[in-house]
């Protein structure tokens, strides 16, 4: 079955505080610290809200106003040691409980309030909003810094805030595009939230935060938390003949009768292999459904053929169908890592037509987990993904009525797919069910 919608975990951010404690400050002109509410280390990821719009899926007009799409919202402080909150920002988002990092999609804005609880007047030059998109790698590049200042223009031409409660809306329109560094004059989307240890280490952070900037030499106070950013992608429509079978809560048909539907991979022998004394080749023929393009939390549907004039070895090969879904992530054009992330499920699938005793037919699918990344490219960092097909090699074995299968190490075959946060069943503009990892996978 088709995902209904793309699922993707949260950054769990249990182990960041939802309010920063810092010293006393008796007064607001001493300017002994910086509160920051960002995390000290990676953690793990945020959902993303539920989010359908039945209006949307039923007209396109241009005046129907979508729900509001923040579910959550979560406050960062600077408190004195007694526990006083005197500066407050609190984000609105799309996370699916306070409890987690805020998140947005592209084309969002950031939404909520700046509240300063003053005992005495201050002087400020500004209260400044800050987003910001690093890059850290080999080095580190800021890709993106955008500054709004939500000091009211009456009180800003004073230089003081008076004593009381003083709460300023946040409204932060989040840009979709940068400059391309590379190609002057042309725009280049933003990446997502992105964490890659090891030997491609890369990581894509975004930041959002509030500061108090004083006059003259006085420090300035912050508030700073990072915040996941996703932009929406979306797979492409399947086949006529498939999308009746999902509707009807049918069998897919397979190659034969849908063939539009499907991509059907060129014909790949196994290595010769020795099984008991005798040598034999193993043909494998992998079709895969058709747009390449699927989306996050739903499944890959997969037909796999196996023929073999050995019929032992073709039940055996086909018991023991091997096709995952690898992860690869590139940067620079030497520094690449890969990993499975899931395996395809198979099960007999009947051909229209007389069967042949030298040919096993199988249907499958490859769910792509929730925790995943969608596809992306932003100059020389990649992640993408591919069908890889691996053929178990038939051992000599132990014992001669139980032959072994052993995995081996490079693919028969690969085939590139795109990873996209959603399904066109819901349209670019409906949301993800849950976020892909941020930090600390």
């Amino acid at each position: 079955m088709s995902a209904a919608l793309a699922a993707i975990p949260p950054y769990q951010s249990d182990s960041i505080p939802a309010v920063v404690a810092v010293e006393e400050l008796p007064s607001y002109e001493d300017a002994r610290a910086e509160a920051t509410a960002s995390r000290r280390r990676r953690s793990a990821p945020i959902p993303f809200a539920t989010y359908i719009d039945a209006h949307h899926r039923r007209t396109t007009t241009s005046d129907v106003r979508r729900p509001d799409p923040y579910i959550s919202e979560r406050s960062f402080h600077i408190r004195t040691t007694k526990g006083v909150a005197w500066l407050t920002m609190t984000l609105r988002s799309r996370a699916t409980s306070a409890k987690y990092l805020p998140l947005y999609c592209d084309r969002d804005v950031i939404r909520g309030n700046v509240t300063l609880e003053l005992q005495e007047t201050m002087r400020l030059k500004a209260i400044v909003l800050k987003y910001r998109c690093v890059i850290s790698g080999q080095i580190q590049q800021v890709v993106l810094d955008k500054e709004q200042n939500i000091w009211p223009q009456d009180s800003a031409q004073t230089g003081f805030l008076p004593r009381g409660k003083h709460v300023m809306p946040i409204e932060f329109p989040i840009p979709h595009e940068v400059p391309n560094p590379r190609r002057p004059g042309q725009m280049i989307d933003l990446p997502p939230t992105f964490t890659e240890g090891g030997g491609s280490a890369v990581y894509i952070d975004y930041m959002f935060s509030v500061s108090l900037r004083k006059p003259r030499l006085n420090m300035s106070r912050k508030i700073t938390t990072e915040v996941g950013y996703y932009p929406r992608t979306v797979c492409g429509a399947p086949s006529l003949l498939r999308s009746l079978a999902y509707e009807n809560n049918t069998s897919l048909l397979g190659p034969e009768l849908d063939p539009s539907g499907w991509r059907i991979l060129p014909s790949v022998n196994t290595p010769r292999t020795v099984f008991e004394t005798r040598v034999i080749l193993i043909e494998y023929t992998l079709a895969i459904a058709e747009p390449l393009s699927f989306a996050i939390g739903g499944s890959i549907p997969v037909f796999l053929t196996i023929k073999s004039p050995e019929s032992q070895a073709l039940d055996i090969a086909a018991s023991r169908a091997d096709v995952r879904l690898r992860r690869v992530v590139g940067v620079g054009r030497r520094n690449t890592s890969c990993k499975h992330i899931a395996r395809a499920v198979f099960r007999p699938y009947e051909r229209i037509g007389r069967a042949n005793e030298d040919t096993r037919c199988l249907q499958g699918e490859i769910s792509i987990p929730k925790g995943t990344t969608p596809s992306f490219t932003w100059l020389d960092v990649t992640l993408r993904y591919d069908i890889a097909l691996y053929s178990p090699t038939i051992a000599e074995p132990t014992v001669a009525s139980t032959p072994a299968f052993l995995s081996s190490g490079n693919p028969l075959h690969s085939e590139k797919v795109v990873v996209t946060a959603a399904s066109p069943r819901h349209g670019s503009g409906d949301l993800l069910s849950s976020l892909p990892p941020a930090y600390g996978l």
